[in-house]
């Protein structure tokens, strides 16, 4: 099952939207949903930008029947070492933001001095996270580790440094915006 039309199946639609004008966009849709074997069936708004496009569609110079912009390729090199770097760092219960994660395949496309001109947008970064079944997750506390008799002590000298203070001159500045160096709380 296909995911989305080829150009070929676009331009059946359209001569199928011409042949039978009377046929509503929502039946078009039920129509490339079942001759083509999709997923999903289209929305309505796409078969209405084919429709509005259909000049362009049928053009010989559109795609000549491929997809208008090629995929962009991936090095399997490139991911291997990444997909094991992020499981070193996770095991070492290390934070991985974003940005982190790019810039390490960065380096390690310098290292492979892979031919792939790979741009590692948020796309492809998205892309890399579901061909790994990444999900971002809240790191866990340290709660647990810390002494109960420590914690006891230190929220009763706590309480009494607060107790010098107004109580509208007291904040918690983790439930501020005021937390600027602070080590992120998520990782991929």
């Amino acid at each position: 099952m296909d995911r989305w039309m080829k150009i070929q199946q676009k331009r059946r639609l359209i001569k199928k939207a011409s042949e039978r004008p009377d046929m509503a966009q929502e039946a078009l849709a039920v129509w490339a949903k079942a001759t083509y074997k999709l997923e999903m069936m289209p929305a309505q708004t796409t078969i209405s930008d084919i429709l509005k496009n259909a000049s362009k569609i049928m053009s010989d110079d559109y795609g000549n029947g491929r997809r208008r912009r090629p995929l962009r390729g991936t090095s399997a090199a490139l991911e291997d070492q990444l997909w094991m770097w992020i499981q070193k760092m996770e095991g070492k219960s290390i934070c991985l933001p974003r940005e982190l994660i790019k810039m390490k395949a960065r380096d390690i496309l310098r290292e492979l001095c892979d031919a792939w001109d790979l741009a590692f947008s948020d796309g492809w970064l998205t892309a890399f996270k579901q061909r790994h079944c990444i999900r971002s997750r809240r790191l866990p506390g340290e709660a647990a580790s810390a002494d109960p008799a420590a914690v006891a002590l230190g929220r009763q000298r706590l309480q009494d440094l607060t107790d010098l203070y107004e109580p509208k001159d007291i904040y918690n500045m983790d439930e501020t915006e005021l937390c600027y160096a602070m080590a992120p709380a998520r990782s991929i």
